[in-house]
């Protein structure tokens, strides 16, 4: 039985990340990143997933899938982590 692929599954894919956590953790790679979710349509995933990859990956609740987009966007934005990821990322590699 084929199970669709999840967004955050879709995203570490196309990311060549061996982890999930992956998409977090590799600043270096945030301006790919951005790309592939401003050319990813919300109706190519369901709005949960939106809103769990929001969560995840930004540490915010978003109201509705276009304000997860939003938010994972201005995140991923100009390929910087912002202080508040560039922090989790510090602390994730501390673990």
């Amino acid at each position: 039985m084929n199970q669709p692929i999840t967004l955050l599954e879709y995203l570490s894919y196309k990311m060549q990340c061996d982890y999930l956590s992956d998409l977090r953790c590799k600043p270096q790679r945030q301006d790919k990143l951005y790309a592939l979710l401003a050319n990813t349509a919300l109706e190519d995933f369901p709005a949960p997933q939106w809103l769990d990859a929001c969560q995840y990956l930004t540490q915010k609740r978003a109201a509705n899938p276009q304000q997860a987009r939003a938010y994972l966007l201005a995140r991923f934005e100009g390929g910087a982590l912002s202080a508040a990821g560039a922090a989790e990322g510090a602390r994730h590699r501390a673990l």
